[in-house]
């Protein structure tokens, strides 16, 4: 197979695939239409054609069909048909179409790969596995109805993975900050910061992330083990919002003390404090007298689904200085 600087650009009008296009297909086409528009211009909007032997196996190269603007996915044998399987056992049509646009080594294609894969070399399934599900839909929808939501679908997975491997970049690239430092800590858009802390409960150094970014999956990946970082708390500041999550298994406690910190905090800030009331400051969920930070399973202030929150007046470096506090003092028992 070329590099791929020395393959020619292909106009694509149609795709042909199986007459109901398998899971490895689709994801190799909507690959092809994220990542390959430099040698398939056109590929987002071509038709799918079902395979016909009668028509397509008439003795042309693949390089004719390609020259007239026809891709072949999963069939007829070429370039991105991996048929028959004992051929081609670590490969599916996506993984040759990674290939074939250079893009294989992408961690969120190598992600996709694993499951596209498996799924595509094994015969049982989950019922409700992507591949399954697939299945019915062609029993129930037009195949051209079902390639289309699929195509969504894989596009969706595709973006998702891609989005959490740029976060975990972020969590990978972060600077270090001191404990005692917390307070000058300032961050740029898209930027992370890590501070080691010693644990009051277990005397352990933990970590606290602080991170800038839209980036949705950003507090997944500073908590997640194989991001290197296995962050204890993470602090996101997402535009106008800010959420704090907790690792739980490395925080045995509750956020209790944390919330009731960043409300009395708030009201300092506010120049009004309304309430000092430990319990009320500790509750659950918005209290009227702070309606900046809710807590529930986190700590947020705002969120996509509560836009209209009041900001916090407090600054992400004093937000940050009160959860090395917590971390440093924390005590209670859930």
């Amino acid at each position: 197979m070329r590099s791929p600087d020395e393959r020619k650009a292909h106009h694509i009008r149609i795709v042909v695939t199986h007459k109901r296009p398998h899971q490895d297909e689709l994801f190799a086409w909507q690959l092809a239409a994220e990542c390959g528009q430099d040698y398939f211009p056109g590929i987002s909007d071509a038709d799918q054609q079902a395979f016909d032997p009668g028509v397509h196996l008439d003795g042309r190269a693949e390089t004719a069909w390609l020259a007239e603007g026809v891709l072949f996915l999963g069939c007829r044998g070429g370039m991105f048909d991996h048929h028959p399987h004992e051929k081609f056992p670590d490969d599916c049509t996506f993984t040759l179409m990674a290939a074939y646009l250079g893009v294989e080594g992408d961690p969120a294609v190598r992600w996709l790969a694993r499951y596209v894969l498996q799924a595509d070399h094994n015969s049982t399934s989950h019922p409700l596995l992507f591949s399954e599900v697939l299945k019915h839909l062609y029993r129930k929808l037009p195949a051209n109805d079902v390639v289309l939501l699929a195509r969504t679908v894989c596009a969706c997975l595709y973006e998702t993975q891609r989005d959490f491997f740029a976060a975990a970049a972020i969590v990978r690239a972060a600077k270090r900050l001191v404990a005692a430092d917390v307070e000058s800590l300032r961050l740029a858009p898209e930027e992370g910061c890590a501070i080691p802390v010693v644990h009051g409960r277990t005397g352990k150094v933990v970590t606290l992330f602080v991170a800038n970014t839209d980036n949705e999956h950003l507090s997944a990946a500073a908590r997640a083990k194989d991001a290197g970082l296995n962050a204890a708390l993470v602090i996101h500041r997402h535009g106008d919002h800010t959420y704090i999550s907790a690792n739980k298994r490395l925080l045995a406690s509750d956020l209790r003390e944390l919330i009731a910190a960043l409300r009395c905090a708030e009201q300092a800030a506010a120049g009004n404090v309304v309430t000092r009331d430990p319990e009320r400051l500790r509750a659950e969920g918005t209290i009227p007298e702070v309606p900046e930070w809710c807590y529930q399973y986190g700590i947020f202030n705002g969120s996509l689904t509560h836009p209209n929150v009041p900001r916090s007046k407090l600054p992400l470096a004093k937000i940050a200085a009160e959860a090395v506090t917590f971390l440093q003092q924390q005590a209670r028992l859930p």
